[in-house]
């Protein structure tokens, strides 16, 4: 006792400092281990469950192309999703909301609605003016302008280009279709019945196609459908013959079979398009002149849809109505004389948009029968 250790019991303690170090290396593995385990959600019992890669993914920066080329699409996609909203009608996707006040004029007990629509409400459809380069009409070398086209005059000096480019507009016509102001004004007329009178400007027979009947009609500039003598033995329009064809290429002649084909049935003399020209005036038998200003002084509520105003007889028609203290609503996208005659008056509304926009609403707010 009090002597140094012996060789046996250094051993012994040598060989228990190496086990304790053993144990604790090994329990710090486990807790590593199990630590490993808690933070990256891997396998095995006790841990989580939710899936983690092996190893992190590192961050890689992209490439100057790379970045250009991200740039370049979300630009893209950005300006089409604006474009697709610029150009979608709003009622798709924000149904316009009227004021109390159009309400009210709408919700009155009405005598005669008069509807009185312009190429506005066609150009929804597809329809083109005619009066830009896709109205321009090649005869031999000289290119004739809509306005020169369109008048008896042409027609007697060259009644088969006349009658060429009134084909080649009539296929632009029934290749379109009514679209949804064509088909709430024919629900007006089924609901409004001897209350309701469509006075139109357009030829393209969209309204007609769309459910509107002849009789409450007025097509105060004819149908490019119909066509009527030349020298005027027949006391109405008649449809276009059947074996007509429908599609026609701009440019195209016609046959001799087709100028036989476009001859009065009663009489047999040269047929001519049953359209107001420019060098014309309008009438009664053909255009329905004198019973559009009757229609004009008996309404109790005018609505004008996508027209200017820039021939006579639709302008008569909005001036009787003012003089008159008639409400009158004017749709279109920017105002016109119609939306000028309203604030002249201050009575009625001017609804700045579409007949896409406006029409259907209309129609759903006025009284049902």
């Amino acid at each position: 006792a009090g002597g140094s250790a012996s060789p046996k019991g250094e051993a012994r303690r040598e060989c228990a400092g190496k086990a304790e170090r053993s144990e604790c290396r090994a329990r710090h593995a486990v807790h590593s281990r199990e630590s490993d385990i808690s933070t990256t959600g891997g396998g095995g019992r006790g841990g989580s469950t939710k899936p983690y890669p092996a190893t992190q993914p590192r961050s890689v920066r992209p490439t100057p192309a790379a970045a250009q080329a991200r740039k370049t699409l979300t630009l893209t996609l950005t300006l089409s999703l604006a474009l697709t909203l610029a150009l979608t009608p709003r009622s798709r996707y924000l149904p316009p909301v009227l004021d109390d006040s159009v309400k009210e004029l709408l919700e009155r007990p009405h005598e005669l609605v008069l509807w009185l629509t312009g190429a506005g409400i066609s150009a929804e459809s597809g329809i083109p003016t005619f009066r830009g380069k896709e109205g321009y009409w090649r005869v031999g070398s000289r290119n004739y302008q809509p306005e020169e086209m369109a008048t008896r005059s042409a027609f007697e000096a060259m009644p088969e280009e006349v009658w060429a480019w009134y084909l080649y507009r009539r296929g632009v016509c029934r290749g379109a279709e009514p679209n949804a102001a064509h088909l709430a004004l024919a629900k007006a007329e089924q609901r409004g019945r001897d209350r309701f009178l469509l006075v139109t400007q357009n030829v393209d027979g969209l309204h007609l196609r769309a459910g509107n009947t002849l009789e409450r009609t007025y097509q105060i500039h004819g149908n490019i459908d119909f066509m009527r003598c030349s020298e005027e033995c027949l006391p109405a329009p008649v449809p276009m013959p059947d074996r007509v064809e429908v599609t026609w290429e701009k440019g195209r002649a016609l046959s001799r079979h087709e100028l036989e084909l476009l001859r009065c049935p009663s009489c047999g003399a040269m047929a001519r398009p049953h359209v107001l020209w420019f060098d014309e005036s309008y009438d009664e038998p053909n255009f329905r002149f004198q019973s559009s200003i009757e229609a004009a002084r008996h309404a109790s509520l005018v609505i004008v849809v996508g027209t200017t105003g820039a021939t006579t007889l639709p302008m008569h028609i909005g001036t009787i109505a003012a003089q008159r203290g008639v409400p009158m609503i004017v749709i279109n996208p920017e105002p016109n004389p119609f939306s000028s005659l309203v604030e002249r008056t201050g009575v009625g509304a001017f609804l700045e948009g579409t007949a896409g926009d406006w029409v259907p609403t209309l129609e759903d707010a006025l009284p049902k029968a």
